[in-house]
């Protein structure tokens, strides 16, 4: 099972903050998973909500900002809001990542430009790379793209026809909140149609030996060295 750390380890440190993709990385996950968005002057961020307030000290929605102004912010314990080549570069393919596309502007473009310059300049393999989101059509555009990057779905509650959805949108793998799977048919339908299936977010061993059960091939968690 492959453990990934959430938004970095944002148990520990302020989420999506090189801080916390750090402490990640200390903790030995598999792989960092980190959310992504685009500013008004087409610059890439970490960030997970579409306005400021909550992670930072600013106001206001992240679409109409630029990135000098997101520069001036704290995103918690004094630490700045990275760009996604700001992420990549700390992470210096220690492990792979998984980057979520959010937000109200459409990052498919931007983020496939990040990767492909890093693949052609800084070493990165398209194999260490995934890109997932919850709107489903920006995954149906990057893979446009960048089709050697493996996308993934994300859903927040079980589908009725399980994971006929994702097969049928020609995604990879399918990440789903960890709440909402009380059985292992969900699992067994997605692998059996060569998907893999993970699970957000787990920090409890005691849930995650019960997920080890049902096949999962993967966890993401806000506190890696809990499940490590």
């Amino acid at each position: 099972m492959i453990k990934i750390g959430h938004r970095g380890a944002m148990g520990y440190e302020p989420e999506n903050t090189l801080r916390s993709i750090k402490k990640a990385l200390e903790q030995n996950v598999d792989m960092v998973e980190f959310d992504v968005q685009a500013l008004k002057d087409g610059e890439i961020i970490l960030m997970h909500d579409d306005t400021l307030d909550r992670t930072t000290n600013g106001h206001g929605f992240v679409a109409e900002k630029t990135l000098k102004e997101i520069k001036k912010l704290d995103a918690g314990k004094g630490e700045k809001v990275p760009t996604l080549q700001e992420a990549l570069d700390v992470i210096d393919k220690k492990v792979p990542v998984i980057i979520e596309m959010t937000g109200f502007l459409t990052t498919a473009s931007l983020v496939s430009d990040v990767i492909s310059h890093n693949v052609k300049n800084n070493n990165w393999k398209y194999k260490d790379i995934m890109v997932s989101s919850f709107i489903h059509p920006e995954l149906m555009l990057f893979r446009e793209y960048l089709p050697q990057i493996k996308i993934g779905a994300n859903i927040s509650a079980i589908p009725v026809s399980y994971a006929r959805f994702a097969q049928e949108i020609g995604v990879d793998f399918v990440a789903t909140e960890n709440l909402y799977l009380k059985d292992d048919k969900f699992v067994k339908d997605a692998q059996a149609r060569g998907l893999e299936m993970y699970l957000y977010s787990v920090d409890d061993p005691y849930y995650l030996q019960r997920y080890e059960e049902f096949g999962i091939d993967g966890v993401f968690s806000n506190k890696p060295d809990k499940i490590i």
